[in-house]
């Protein structure tokens, strides 16, 4: 079992403070009766919107369960927000709960919700569901589920950025600095920049935003940033902290499918990632599926990227990072113990499966990679760039395992340097690559022990273990830990996707003072959810069989393990075992449409896809075929320019796992 001494720092705060108490103020979308003026649970608030409008400077607020909005009335231009400073807000508690720590925000979904109409339908939501000024440099959200912004300009008066939360540190140079813990992005849409969050500091503003233990998935941008945007320039400078962080299934119409970087005019966009995942996520008008880093006029856009996966992200040109030095800007982010493996472009033109360093007209792009393994990354053009491409950049390779058999087969472009500790053309190094287990199974896997250990100071991996476990420091985002093992003698343990469910079973044949085992469950490989106990049978030498069903999987990968407790509490996991989903999914954008539209099919096998639009009445209005090539596939209709206003449904007839639906609306310009 592992310890960290951050409960002796809040034990010594507490004797600091042993005479400071401070008063909640309780929120609870259920309650009845009362006086409603948040001094308890019985007589909280039940508009949040109301409690924050009365908020005083440093006032902490606990949420209960429920969902809750910027406004009671139909204007999309209100957002939740505050006027004064330190001001924390925590969801996830159940009514009557009198402790930080008993609340659940797993369990007790606390939802801030743009659908002010409450009727599903995107076209009448807040166009930003939280929005924080540039007087307000101090809050914390934590344990909030934010989503439905629909930031689409639609009815005029409200923003095209930043759906979710929208940071403004314009001329704001003493920084602002919120603070966002356990708090989930879903389901986002801005017509412009950043689908959930966009961060502008100009004019010497600084921010410095920090997102721990977030979740950004299905968050989309018509242009850049599909989850989040960083604009700084004209001497802004921004400087934001994503730790145990997921970018799942994020779309930019244009660049950064999950994250756009821009520092721009000598302005600086230079954040820190650690410990993030970055898994299916799409640039699909232009580059970096994951990521694009933009220095311009000698602006600088050059991030800290450490301990990180980048997983099956796509775009035109670099299916994971995108870096662009240009016009005498710079963008060299160091790029520390990543694992980039089925990142790929998605046009024929496309460079750079994993990564494209661009440093033409006068700019500057001179990544520093190191620990890094690179695996199965895809081009569709035959130029040796599946790793990386460069142009007049100076990229520097070092302690990085690589899927080709020499350096000279690595580069494509001029002055890619591969450095000491380089390793080519391996067998995969992980526990299971077709499943997307990106974890290293044994001490015979060639990344295990071959980093170099002064780059790194972090002292936990991405699944929280220790980042040396032996003396050396192994390659890409997971150290190798031999944990021991499970105190049983573990025969089989699998994982089979069956009729919409998951069927787990494990057989034992000897068990040691064996409580019960805990299904755990995780969409990233690295988060795991509890999802049910099953007792153990204490002390066994006989074959013991056991199976359970998790019925609600997600698309994609679903990752299981067990934890096996004994009697005296002590626990321990077993490996991980991966189930790949692939029910498909269609997209249209954008959305609201005027004139024109792009529908992207993704995770379809290759195949002839038949597919219908039909009005809200049920009448077929337009019928084609499409041949379905890549992972992601987007084709364009410019007919539904000719469609009435209204509200329309596109149908998937003939894919593998049956029928999809998505609805578009249609408005007049």
């Amino acid at each position: 079992m592992k310890f960290n001494h951050l409960h002796i720092c809040c034990t010594l705060l507490l004797l600091l403070n042993i005479n400071f108490s401070q008063a909640q103020t309780y929120v609870d979308a259920s309650v009845s009766g009362g006086s409603h003026n948040g001094s308890s649970w019985s007589n909280a608030y039940a508009d949040l919107a109301a409690a924050l409008a009365n908020a005083g400077a440093g006032e902490e607020f606990w949420v209960a369960q429920g969902s809750y909005y910027p406004t009671s009335s139909a204007n999309k231009t209100i957002s939740l927000n505050v006027s004064v400073q330190g001001v924390k807000i925590y969801g996830g508690f159940q009514s009557g709960q009198t402790s930080l720590a008993q609340r659940n925000w797993a369990n007790n979904p606390t939802i801030l919700s743009g659908d002010i109409n409450m009727d599903n339908d995107t076209l009448g939501n807040s166009f930003c569901v939280f929005s924080i000024a540039q007087s307000v440099t101090t809050l914390t959200l934590d344990g909030f589920i934010i989503k439905d912004g629909n930031a689409n300009g639609q009815g005029g008066g409200g923003t095209l950025n930043g759906a979710a939360v929208n940071i403004n540190a314009y001329s704001t140079p003493t920084g602002s600095a919120p603070i966002f813990n356990n708090c989930t992005f879903q389901n986002n849409f801005s017509k412009g920049q950043g689908g959930a969050i966009y961060v502008e500091a100009g004019n010497g503003g600084v921010a410095f935003p920090k997102f721990d233990h977030c979740v950004f998935q299905n968050n989309e941008a018509g242009s850049s940033g599909g989850a989040v945007y960083h604009s700084g320039y004209a001497n802004g400078n921004i400087t934001t902290t994503f730790n145990n962080c997921d970018f799942l299934n994020n779309i930019a119409g244009s660049s950064g499918g999950a994250v756009f970087n821009h520092g721009g005019v000598s302005g600086s966009t230079s954040p820190i990632f650690k410990q993030c995942n970055f898994d299916s996520n799409n640039a699909v008008g232009q580059h970096g599926g994951a990521m694009y880093n933009l220095g311009t006029n000698s602006g600088s856009s050059s991030p800290t990227i450490i301990n990180c996966r980048f997983y099956n992200n796509s775009g035109n040109s670099a299916g994971g990072i995108y870096n662009n030095g240009t016009i005498g800007g710079v963008s060299s982010p160091t790029i520390t113990n990543c694992t980039f493996v089925a990142n790929y472009t998605i046009n024929s033109g496309g460079n750079g499966g994993a990564i494209y360093a661009n440093g033409s007209q006068s700019g500057t792009s001179n990544p520093i990679i190191t620990n890094c393994i690179f695996f199965g990354n895809l081009t569709q053009n035959a130029n040796n760039s599946e790793i990386i491409r460069s142009v007049d950049g100076a990229p520097v390779f070092s302690y990085c395992l690589v899927d080709v058999t020499s350096c000279l087969e690595l580069q494509s472009g001029p002055n890619i340097t591969c450095g000491a500790g380089m390793i080519y053309d391996q067998n995969s190094p992980f526990t299971n690559l077709a499943n997307g287990d990106l974890t290293l199974p044994s001490t015979s896997s060639a990344a295990v022990d071959k980093g170099l250990n002064s780059v790194n100071s972090e002292p936990l991996d991405l699944i929280g273990g220790d980042r040396v476990s032996n003396t050396i420091i192994d390659l890409g985002a997971y150290e190798f830990e031999n944990l021991g093992g499970l105190p049983i003698e573990l025969i089989s343990f699998r994982a089979t996707y069956q009729q919409d469910k998951v069927e787990l079973s494990w057989v034992t044949a000897n068990e040691i003072n064996n409580e019960y085992f805990t299904i755990q469950h995780s969409i990233d490989g690295v988060n795991f959810q509890d999802v049910e106990d099953i007792n153990g049978a204490g002390n066994s030498t006989i074959i013991q069989s056991y199976f359970s069903f998790h019925k609600e999987p997600v698309r994609g990968i679903n990752y299981y393990r067990l934890k096996q407790t004994d009697f005296d509490g002590t626990s321990s996991l077993s490996n991980i075992e991966a189930v790949k989903i692939l029910d498909g999914k269609i997209n249209a954008f954008p959305n609201p449409v005027i004139n024109e539209i792009n529908i992207s099919f993704a995770d379809f096998e290759k195949e002839k896809i038949e597919f219908a639009i039909y009005n809200i009445y049920g009448k077929e209005i337009l019928r084609q075929q499409t041949n379905i090539e890549n992972k992601l596939h987007v084709i364009y209709l410019n007919e539904v320019g000719s469609f009435l206003p209204g509200t329309y449904f596109i149908k998937i007839f003939n894919a593998p796992s049956g029928a999809y639906v998505h609805k578009f609306q249609k408005v007049v310009d």
